[in-house]
């Protein structure tokens, strides 16, 4: 009998495949704060630095929903994710407006002034949840995100399957949004040139909270995707995951909301052959930030430059 790869080699592949899965999955999270990151930078000009604790609010979403819907029996991973994702849109919707409202647009003409106080909301709300929650990390099981297939040596579970579908779901879905809808052209010309947009009678301030509505969307759902896999709720999780969206808009090209997603993607995967490769997840951000660093040193402008000028 012949086979075309031996037992060893079979399992490397398979080992491969598992890391490429798994990183896909922290990957396309990373990629959707990339995005976030992105739409602010390429929009608004500034960064917003609350992205961690709306990320942090979805992840503890899900706790709240696993909850109230309990999860002691059945597959239960299906209402949960269908509550999650309404809920986590509106909750979204809610918190982007009110940090626009509250701070983006007040303090668009104070250079610097809206990096700092998204900062500070970021630290207010964390603290919010350690005082609800607890310092301590929260774990809730939702029953059936665990189930898994099988692929020779390698597994994909249930929850991956749908983070990987619903996030390429809804790269879509926003790629169509700026490309074929009038909203989306909006944002655009405010991206390319602010006070243009502005004399052409488009509305800049609804196209900015319009904006930051949707990233902040993005946000909560990115954070419910990954509360609902690692089943892992905490108040300090934000900071890091936050860190690496950013990454990921810096690595594909700052504005670039394209860019963002393929840097996103690269940085899962070299975190996930980085821990495996160490037998240890202390490591994995070192090979992540350390092509980065590379990025930024040889090639500043990011793999796929922002093409538009600056919309003030």
């Amino acid at each position: 009998t012949y086979t075309l790869l031996s037992a060893q080699e079979e399992r490397c592949l398979f080992m491969w495949l598992q890391q490429i899965v798994n990183g896909l999955t922290i990957g396309v999270v990373y990629a959707l704060l990339g995005m976030g990151f992105s739409m602010v930078w390429a929009t608004a000009r500034t960064l917003n630095f609350a992205t961690g604790a709306v990320y942090t609010t979805g992840s503890f979403l899900v706790f709240v929903v696993a909850v109230v819907l309990g999860v002691g029996g059945g597959t239960q991973v299906l209402p949960v994710l269908l509550a999650i994702l309404a809920l986590g849109m509106l909750l979204g919707v809610i918190l982007g407006y009110l940090l626009d409202r509250g701070i983006f647009r007040p303090l668009r003409n104070v250079e610097m002034a809206p990096l700092f106080a998204s900062m500070g909301v970021g630290i207010a709300l964390e603290n919010v949840y350690v005082f609800i929650f607890g310092p301590r990390p929260t774990v809730v099981q939702v029953s059936g995100a665990r189930s898994f297939y099988q692929i020779g040596s390698a597994s994909v579970t249930l929850t991956q399957i749908i983070i990987l579908i619903l996030s390429v779901l809804l790269m879509a879905a926003l790629h169509m949004l700026l490309k074929r809808s009038a909203m989306g052209r909006a944002m655009r010309a405010t991206a390319w040139d602010r006070t243009a947009a502005q004399l052409k009678g488009i509305d800049v301030n609804k196209v900015i909270a319009l904006m930051f509505m949707i990233v902040a969307s993005i946000g909560v759902v990115a954070g419910s995707f990954v509360g609902l896999f690692y089943g892992i709720m905490d108040p300090y999780m934000g900071l890091s995951v936050s860190i690496k969206g950013l990454a990921a808009a810096i690595f594909g090209g700052f504005g670039n909301i394209p860019g963002a997603i393929v840097g996103g993607l690269i940085i899962g995967i070299l975190e996930a052959f980085g821990a495996a490769v160490t037998t240890s997840g202390n490591w994995q951000d070192v090979f992540a930030y350390a092509i980065l660093i590379l990025v930024i040193v040889f090639r500043p402008q990011g793999l796929f430059p922002e093409r538009t000028q600056r919309g003030d």
